[in-house]
């Protein structure tokens, strides 16, 4: 069945991304979101697109290495939040489609979060550009819904 798939939930020019209330109307107009996701130095994960918060609050962190505490605090200061992945589940009411882009390498205890998190999904799929990511997840799990991800410029012979 086709997806009609928002990406970080940006349907409309005023929303921020990977919020709750850009991905709150997205579902309400029946779109799916494709999110980024990544995990907190405590495994939290949570829906941002970069590896760090220099973008997006202007200081030198990377998210793997914070925790989700001071995280929150950040981005309560801010104004600007980043939400749970449990957060988007729990609004997805397990009846929208997920497109959940892991963006860095996972470790296996950030896997496991992963898979604890998704269990009871329906309409999801795991995707990333780091092989790796979907070579672990298959391992632990055959049946779920994978994909790996290649740029424009990706040598194909390589997988020939």
């Amino acid at each position: 069945m086709p997806h009609l798939l928002i990406h970080r939930g940006l349907a409309k020019k005023n929303f921020k991304e990977n919020t709750i209330s850009a991905f709150r109307y997205c579902f309400k107009k029946n779109y799916g979101i494709e999110t980024d996701i990544h995990c907190t130095k405590d495994n939290k994960i949570v829906c941002f697109h970069d590896f760090n918060l220099k973008t997006k609050f202007k200081i030198n962190k990377s998210l793997k290495n914070i925790k989700y505490k001071d995280l929150l605090k950040i981005s309560k200061s801010k104004k600007k939040s980043i939400p749970l992945l449990t957060d988007l589940i729990k609004l997805s009411k397990n009846n929208k489609f997920l497109m959940l882009e892991i963006k860095p390498v996972f470790s296996k205890e950030n896997l496991k979060v992963l898979l604890d998190e998704i269990k009871k999904l329906k309409n999801y799929s795991i995707t990333s550009f780091k092989e790796k990511n979907i070579i672990n997840l298959y391992k632990k799990k055959k049946n779920l819904n994978l994909g790996l991800l290649i740029t424009s410029t990706f040598p194909f012979k390589k997988i020939i």
